[in-house]
């Protein structure tokens, strides 16, 4: 895995997915969304973890999202002031969501169980604005971010 500066991939996972946004949900079939789904993910080192990321641009009629998934190659868990770093060179800090979820290849846990970190930013004429979609979560700060943490039922996943 090659190493380099995290605004590096910054830059060029947001320039890709920006392309990609004719191709993504809601506009193409999930189905669709999958077939791509490889171009959006990256693996990545930052602060010394191995990381997976994967960063989404979409379309909702006049809305845009952007959304961000981090989490470990081989840990379970990471540190959260690691997953606010990666979030804010890819999101900035305005009217950030975040929603976490386990995920593992069997439906228990087992030595694939990973913690994914969702987080998502809701664009109206290129301005960040609350969420039009998510009506439970809870405002939170850590260490100076505000975001909203969403209510783990208020989102479906595929």
């Amino acid at each position: 895995m090659q190493i380099c500066r995290l605004d590096k991939h910054v830059r060029e996972m947001k320039a890709l997915a920006l392309q990609l946004v004719p191709h993504s949900f809601p506009i193409k079939s999930p189905q669709d969304e999958e077939i791509i789904s490889c171009l959006k993910q990256r693996e990545i080192v930052v602060d010394g973890y191995d990381l997976l990321v994967y960063f989404n641009r979409c379309r909702y009629l006049d809305i845009e999202l952007e959304s961000l998934q981090v989490f470990g190659k081989y840990h379970t868990f990471l540190p959260f002031s690691l997953v606010c770093k990666v979030a804010t060179q890819f999101l900035d800090d305005k009217e950030l969501s975040f929603i976490e979820v386990m995920h593992n290849r069997k439906g228990v846990a087992d030595e694939f169980a990973r913690k994914i970190y969702v987080w998502t930013v809701y664009y109206k004429d290129n301005d960040p604005v609350p969420s039009p979609f998510i009506t439970k979560f809870t405002p939170c700060v850590y260490e100076g971010l505000r975001y909203s943490h969403v209510d783990r039922n208020q989102i479906a996943f595929f």
